[in-house]
């Protein structure tokens, strides 16, 4: 008898060996999502938190649990894992295809990102991940808002002002190099409160999108950073030719500036016109000091979790 308690404990205390050692790697990699440098970091760093080893021996987290994550853009990623986990069971419920509609009955989704940010959600971005391809917001001329597209604009010798309230703020030469050195030069996008101008310039290809603080009472640029967006998936087509459209907000409260954006990509036939290759992401920052508290992106910045 006294043998088989002795095993019995045995097992019991390697048992809660390795699911201490599960934590503390599990730990690990959720710091891995927090503290990632750069898209590429992050998007591998998620991978492997949602990855589902079927062995069993590694650490896994259930979508459930880490939606309910201190962390906002942990808790966002869970939720958007669980809402694609469903789409297959939503697609037969709703008979039709994921081709044809690219995520339906979104709004839980969007409701638990306005919950988690504090931020209203743009009608256009959820419209995107909604609606049919015949009823996307592009397509429709929806309420989207695209970038501004400044002509013949030089950010070398040119000069950018604002209008904020009874102020007209020139932006500081130098933030505007900042924002337009790898992006498109001439397409930025702007928002005003009562005490800062926020702009945030497109990105080309190669670039990402940047964003800066300036103050109006000033004139002066306060704060600035680097945003991802969306990895930048390139479709090629030997036949009808492929067009990128990007969209975006910025949306401003008291203490925080939350940026929503999405590109599709629409294959451009003689008789229809069909939108494929749709991304999404969401960014915010404190509006004091431009600390970046949040990035989400459903496209997981290029690296597959599946």
């Amino acid at each position: 008898m006294r043998v088989s308690v002795f095993l019995v404990a045995s097992i019991v205390y390697l048992s809660t060996d390795v699911g201490a050692t599960q934590d503390i790697i599990g730990h690990k990699i959720i710091q891995k999502c927090i503290s990632a440098a750069d898209p590429k970091q992050a998007g591998k760093a998620y991978e492997e938190l949602f990855y589902k080893d079927p062995s069993g021996e590694g650490p896994e987290f259930a979508e459930e649990e880490l939606a309910n994550s201190e962390h906002p853009g942990i808790a966002l990623q869970a939720a958007w894992r669980m809402h694609v986990r469903e789409l297959p069971e939503k697609s037969a419920h709703f008979g039709i295809t994921p081709v044809d509609h690219y995520l339906p009955d979104v709004q839980r989704f969007v409701g638990f990102v306005e919950g988690r940010l504090k931020a209203q959600v743009p009608y256009w971005w959820e419209d995107m991940l909604e609606s049919t391809d015949k009823h996307h917001p592009l397509r429709t001329q929806g309420r989207t808002n695209r970038w501004d597209t400044i002509p013949d604009f030089d950010p070398a010798s040119d000069s950018i002002t604002i209008e904020a309230g009874s102020n007209n703020i020139v932006l500081p030469t130098e933030t505007v190099r900042w924002l337009t050195e790898e992006n498109h030069s001439n397409q930025l996008t702007t928002a005003v409160n009562s005490g800062y101008i926020i702009v945030v310039s497109r990105p080309t290809d190669a670039g990402f999108p940047r964003i800066a603080c300036i103050e109006i009472t000033t004139g002066t640029e306060s704060w600035r950073n680097q945003m991802w967006g969306n990895a930048v998936q390139h479709v090629f087509s030997s036949g009808p030719p492929v067009t990128r459209t990007d969209v975006v907000s910025v949306v401003l409260s008291k203490d925080k500036i939350t940026v929503f954006g999405a590109y599709s990509d629409e294959l451009q036939h003689l008789r229809a016109h069909t939108f494929i290759n749709s991304a999404f992401y969401v960014e915010q920052f404190s509006i004091v000091g431009g600390n970046c508290t949040v990035r989400f992106a459903t496209d997981n910045w290029g690296v597959r979790l599946d």
